[in-house]
């Protein structure tokens, strides 16, 4: 069984609610090993890694649960990129 289908089975299972909980808790505890980084100055690479590793795939069940396919989120990101972060990136500099 593929991560796919695990995502879609797990779904059916626990429904919406459920499913984005679990991204959020995700999500809090990468926050929370990026905050120790920069707020406590500790060298935790290790534990950020394991925190983002955890949130890409839990970014995949989004993607099931909402039905976003791959073509799909790379245009959004793409669009977001051009109109969002590149200009921010170049007012910085």
């Amino acid at each position: 069984m593929n991560k796919t289908e695990l995502f879609h089975k797990i779904y059916k299972k626990y429904g919406k609610e459920k499913c984005i909980l679990l991204v959020l808790e995700e999500l809090a505890e990468l926050q929370q090993a990026l905050c120790k980084n920069s707020n406590r100055d500790i060298e935790n690479r290790d534990e950020i890694l394991d925190e983002f590793a955890d949130c890409l795939n839990i970014m995949e069940y989004i993607q099931v649960v909402y039905d976003i396919n791959n073509s799909e989120l790379a245009d959004y990101k793409e669009k977001k990129f051009q109109e969002k972060v590149l200009p921010k990136i170049i007012e910085q500099l």
